[in-house]
């Protein structure tokens, strides 16, 4: 499967995790230099929210990492295909997209350095 943005060339699907959205499986890669920039806030801030903020966050931060492979799938279009029953999934791809992203969780020694 390729991916492209409409009048680019064409590129491999970056290998991820697969997921589904709508009924749809969708390759969820990791987080690219510009999806951790856009959700940096979101993850400092997610322990802190409240249920209704950490389900926009969540969706926000999967749509940054699946727009690498789906340029032109926009969040509203994600919000709109997404089921209600396929939010637990996505809560649960998120830590393999953090640790395939290289992100630690708070608390959680960063790889070649030592816990203090």
């Amino acid at each position: 499967m390729v991916r492209s943005r409409k009048g680019h060339r064409e590129m491999p699907m970056i290998q991820g995790q697969k997921i589904e959205i709508g009924g749809k499986d969708y390759m969820l890669p990791p987080l690219g230099l510009g999806g951790l920039k856009k959700t940096a806030e979101l993850r400092e801030d997610y322990d802190d929210m409240s249920e209704d903020e950490k389900l926009d966050a969540l969706i926000e931060m999967v749509h940054a990492a699946l727009v690498r492979n789906y340029p032109d799938y926009t969040l509203e279009e994600m919000k709109a295909d997404l089921h209600a029953h396929e939010i637990t999934a996505l809560h649960e791809a998120m830590p393999a997209l953090f640790q395939k992203s290289g992100l630690k969780r708070r608390g959680e020694a960063r790889r070649g350095s030592k816990a203090k």
